[in-house]
């Protein structure tokens, strides 16, 4: 690929396969009864789960143990095998949901930069020269989000797949998305799917144009004469081509984006990646945005969905022939 493009990972394909990506660093996140995955699980089951969308649920044994989650979403193992690449990684399992959708589960430890010195337990840690900017978010926090552009997008099973999402584990699903991500993207060949309008970035991002200037000083000046873009979308519901996502290009660009000292001083999130990104790549103008689906298809704060929806996920599995014995609500 020539200096500032990128050399697609994937080919567009006419049944794509979409894998959503879900880090879970703690039980809290699991089982809390305001954030907790497991309060809004049925409603991804039924809504954005399907044969052609798998769930890929990350855990940190650490701080979550497999079992807990097997047993708060109800999760049953696959009669199928593992692909070999797969079972050779090790740590990956098979599992289906109450409605017989997969689950692809891995317990691994995700990476800590070394020069933070400290490992993910340290959730109080701050350098001490941290004074203004997210001064509540804690390293867990700021490393379950960094997670998705170098460490996420690496992982062995998304070579299975075409598309990912990153959803929230507090987003509650009300119906089926129509189109599917993978469909909105694919039919104009967008790389890159939002779901709100673009945000300014704020004085905590302030060493973003210094990290991407020294990105392009040392990979592709080219690039010097564009100005990356500053500003992001919310990072609770994102779609990514696997295509662009996992190039080399991007993949190095990550890299850099994740070492950059400046966003761990000042605590970035995975939010103000995605756009720079596009911009590394010369591909900004291939996303998409599908903002109306917020608050029409799908909510954020990790309610639990209307009666009527905890109603027809009971309908759902009976008709399965499943009787749950945890009921949702």
């Amino acid at each position: 690929a020539s200096c500032g493009s990128y050399t697609a990972a994937r080919r567009w394909v006419e049944q794509p396969l979409t894998a959503v990506l879900l880090l879970l660093t703690s039980r809290f996140y699991l089982s809390s009864a305001t954030r907790g995955f497991a309060r809004v699980f049925h409603s991804w089951d039924m809504h954005l789960l399907s044969n052609d969308t798998w769930l890929l649920l990350h855990i940190e044994p650490s701080r979550v143990q497999a079992a807990e989650v097997v047993a708060a979403l109800e999760l049953r193992r696959a009669s199928c095998t593992l692909p070999s690449r797969l079972r050779l990684a090790g740590a990956y399992a098979w599992f289906e949901t109450p409605l017989g959708n997969n689950v692809l589960l891995l317990e691994r430890h995700i990476d800590v930069p070394g020069f933070l010195g400290v490992n993910l337990n340290a959730t109080a840690y701050h350098p001490a020269s941290y004074t203004t900017c997210n001064k509540k978010s804690t390293l867990e926090y700021n490393l379950a989000n960094k997670y998705y552009p170098v460490q996420g997008m690496s992982l062995e099973a998304l070579d299975y797949f075409d598309f990912v999402l990153k959803v929230d584990a507090d987003i509650t699903m009300m119906q089926r998305l129509r189109p599917s991500p993978a469909y909105a993207m694919s039919r104009g060949r967008h790389v890159f799917l939002r779901t709100s309008p673009p945000f300014g970035i704020t004085t905590c991002e302030a060493t973003i144009s210094r990290a991407c200037r020294a990105f392009a000083e040392a990979t592709c000046k080219q690039l010097l004469a564009t100005r990356p873009p500053l500003d992001y979308p919310y990072g609770n519901f994102l779609g990514m081509w696997l295509g662009l996502f996992q190039s080399p290009e991007l993949l190095l660009f990550a890299q850099h984006w994740w070492a950059w000292p400046g966003g761990w001083q000042n605590r970035w999130t995975d939010q103000p990646f995605w756009h720079q990104a596009l911009w590394a790549t010369s591909s900004s103008e291939k996303a998409i945005s599908m903002k109306d689906w917020r608050d029409s298809a799908f909510r954020h704060g990790g309610t639990l969905g209307s009666p009527i929806d905890v109603s027809k996920y009971k309908d759902h599995l009976m008709k399965a022939g499943r009787q749950p014995k945890r009921h949702p609500g």
